[in-house]
Parts: structure tokens; C-alpha cells; sequence
């Protein structure tokens, strides 16, 4: 006899009530829809970028103009589209109601797209402010799964996952820290998404810096399927609107080069 119990929703994800507001950006009115579909002979990344707020719509000031628009997508972990990557994008926090954020991983695409390190981005934003590693560990880090899940409904194979986060641990100590980190990047992997992971160093925060954190993304690294991310401590305040959030007229910019840099070492 035929089961009349419904399978879990795989799509569905916890919001963690302490954001501004709660939730990632779902408001994809105004924005153009683009095809999923992977062009043959094109050479496309596609990046899930997961953290907190620097890699959230956070970059505040003046807006960035993309040198290959058609060439940069995002897909919306809430419905599941992809649309072009206007900012603020979707997917990821944008800072309360402000509709005229950044983010600088839209700069990371258009980057790795002018240096032919890709021909087309497609980018799968989930990063919330204010979030501890050990919260992903928990079910908000479905937020994760969704993401690779999204991707292989529309048929696209994630190229890497970008993780920037850490300034939310600066209590936390280096075991503790790896530990939670390698159990978050452990889940996918278990479901059988192998992609591989680039581990920022980003815990700059008002000017001070927790080097128990930044020793644990560094040795989760093994050059095998885990690769040193971008290194954005060195930005300091100069490059900060606020000491810790990029500002749009040297910060983003140099971010973004340091994410490139480092996704380009690789691919």
C-alpha cells in the first residue's frame, strides 16, 4: 500500500531571529530572470558563499558597476530562480531595509570573469550577520544544504563554497573553533557534496583580530579539498566604513581582489 506520508521539504532552512531583520534578502521584484542552464564550451564557477555579514549585502556607499553584467547570476536559495546578480543579491542578509547594499562577492565574480578565470559566475549567497561558526553546525546551517540542493535541482554542480566568517568567535578558542568548522563542512560532504571549500581568514573586528581563530582557518587547510580563502584581516580600518564592514570606495574593491587571488590559485 501506497505510504500517504509526505517527504521532508528539502528546501526548507531555519532563519536565526537575531538578524536584522531576520532572514536573508527574498525580494527578487525588479530582478531579471536568467537561465541555469550551463552554456556548452563555457567555462562557468559556481560558488555558494556562506559566513557573516562581510559576505552579506554590507558594503555601504557607492554603488559598483560590473564590468561583465551578463555574465554574473545569482541563484535564490528561497525559490530556487537565478537571476542577475544586481545587488542588493539575493539569498544573503542585506543590513535592515537598506536596498542599496553591496556585496563584495559580486566583485569576486567580475573579477575572476576579467582575469578569464571563468567565463560566467553564478553565486549562491547565504551569509547572515552576526553568526557564529557553531550555529552552523546546528539546523540553521540547512541554509547550506538547501544551497547544494538548489543547485542540483537546476542542474549545476557547486565549484566551491567560500567561507567567510569569524569575526562573531573572538572568545572562541582554536580547537573548538576547527572542530565546529570541520563539522559544518563534514554535513554536505556526508550527503555526498564534494565541493571543494575556501577558508577565509576573517576575524577583524573594530580593530582587534583573534589569533586562536585565524590559527584554526589556517590549519583546517590541507591543499587537498580545503584551500586558504582570502586573507581580509590585512584590510584594516582604513578599508572599513565602521572598522569592520568593507566600504565601497577602497574596501570591497581590495576584499575582492584577495578572494580572487585566492580562487584563481586554485582553478
Amino acid at each position: 500500500m501506497r505510504s500517504t506520508t509526505s517527504r521532508p521539504d528539502p528546501y526548507i532552512f531555519p532563519e536565526w531571529a537575531a538578524g536584522n531583520p531576520p532572514g536573508g534578502n527574498n525580494r527578487p521584484a525588479g530582478k531579471a530572470i536568467r537561465n541555469p542552464r550551463i552554456n556548452a564550451g563555457e567555462n562557468t564557477g559556481v560558488f555558494i558563499v556562506a559566513g557573516q555579514s562581510n559576505a552579506s549585502n554590507y558594503t555601504m556607499g557607492a554603488a559598483y558597476t560590473q564590468a561583465n553584467p551578463s555574465k554574473i547570476d545569482v541563484l535564490n536559495i528561497y525559490d530556487g530562480g537565478v537571476y542577475a546578480a544586481t545587488e542588493p543579491v539575493l539569498g544573503c542578509e542585506t543590513y535592515g531595509s537598506d536596498q542599496t547594499r553591496g556585496n563584495i562577492f559580486v566583485q569576486v565574480a567580475d573579477q575572476l570573469i576579467s582575469a578569464g578565470v571563468f567565463q560566467r559566475v553564478i553565486l549562491i549567497p547565504i551569509a547572515i550577520g552576526g553568526t557564529p561558526v557553531n550555529l552552523w553546525t546546528t539546523p540553521f546551517g540547512d541554509r547550506l544544504m538547501v544551497a547544494f540542493r538548489r543547485a542540483q535541482a537546476v542542474g549545476l554542480t557547486v565549484t566551491g563554497v567560500l567561507w567567510m566568517q569569524g569575526e562573531a568567535d573572538p572568545g572562541n578558542t582554536q580547537a573548538v573553533y576547527q572542530a565546529d568548522l570541520a563539522s559544518v563542512i563534514a554535513k554536505p560532504r556526508a550527503q555526498g557534496f564534494a565541493a571543494p571549500w575556501f577558508i577565509g581568514r576573517c576575524t577583524y573586528f573594530t580593530g582587534t583580530t583573534s589569533a586562536a581563530v585565524r590559527a584554526a582557518q589556517t590549519a583546517i587547510v590541507n591543499n587537498v579539498d580545503i584551500f586558504a580563502g582570502a586573507d581580509t584581516d590585512t584590510l584594516t580600518a582604513a578599508y572599513r566604513y565602521d572598522n569592520g564592514h568593507f566600504n565601497s570606495t577602497t574596501g570591497a574593491a581590495a576584499a575582492a581582489t584577495l578572494w580572487k587571488n585566492a580562487i584563481d590559485a586554485v582553478f
